[in-house]
């Protein structure tokens, strides 16, 4: 890849184009796989609403908001304490292992 392509694909991906000659390759690289999952969720999100309108419009009679967003009412309730530690705990006994044991 040349210069240029790197720095139109930098811009195609929406970034500033004043911001590419700051960047080093990891950091170049890392943002654009950051575009490409953006990309990726957001075609997902236009699919997903596709979908949906699709099925609701097959519907004999369209649900009630409330029953088609699962019923639900208000905010969710907070996680637990313990609930909140043990994934804490999980992930910080998963960043101590060595990379060997990550497997």
């Amino acid at each position: 890849m040349t210069l240029e392509s790197l720095f139109e694909a930098h811009v195609a991906a929406g970034f500033d184009p004043a911001a590419f000659q700051d960047l080093s390759l990891k950091e170049y690289g890392l943002a654009m796989r950051g575009a490409r999952a953006r990309i990726r969720a957001e075609q997902e999100a236009r699919a997903w609403l596709a979908w949906h309108v699709e099925a609701l419009r097959r519907c004999p009679s369209l649900p009630s908001f409330r029953s088609f967003l699962g019923g639900r009412s208000g905010p969710e309730a907070p996680q637990p304490a313990t609930e909140m530690q043990a994934m804490f705990d999980t992930v910080a006994t998963a960043w101590a292992r060595s990379p060997a044991a990550r497997g």
